[in-house]
């Protein structure tokens, strides 16, 4: 039988105003699993901790990836970023390594990935991407709903 090897863990964790949205990936390609959980009424923040304790506790994660939302583009409400701080908080003392990453940071990644990656299959594709994202720099080239850290 041939050993399987172990992948980091990455767990990157989004708060939103309803609750929080998450992926578990292996290594840095592989979902293994993904969710989103709601808190309404009081007290979210404690009841999205609990939640993300558990999560925690069942996958073990090497890594979370979370929104770096110090610099003032981030524009997110006061109890989301207290939110996001006490998930890096919860991490640490776990010893997990906690990650962030601005919004700017993840686009221009998977826009520099992409384009290294299907620029010699679809040269085209690739000069029509190029073109409308200068045209429009508020362009994602996805879904609205479906952008990382939107």
């Amino acid at each position: 039988m041939i050993p399987r090897k172990r992948y980091d863990l990455v767990l990157a964790i989004y708060p939103q105003s309803r609750g929080f949205a998450f992926v578990l990936c292996e290594g840095w390609l592989a979902p293994v699993d993904w969710g989103i959980h709601e808190a309404r009424g009081a007290n979210k923040n404690a009841r999205c901790l609990n939640r993300i304790n558990s999560l925690l506790e069942l996958h073990m994660p090497d890594i979370i990836l979370l929104q770096d939302m110090s610099g003032p583009e981030a524009r997110r409400a006061p109890r989301i970023q207290q939110l996001n701080d006490r998930i890096a908080e919860l991490a640490e003392l776990r010893g997990v390594i906690v990650r962030k990453y601005s919004r700017a940071q993840v686009i221009e990644y998977f826009y520099r990935k992409a384009n290294s990656r299907f620029k010699p299959l679809c040269p085209t594709c690739a000069e029509t991407l190029d073109e409308r994202r200068s045209q429009d720099r508020n362009f994602r080239g996805s879904r609205a709903g479906l952008d990382v850290f939107p």
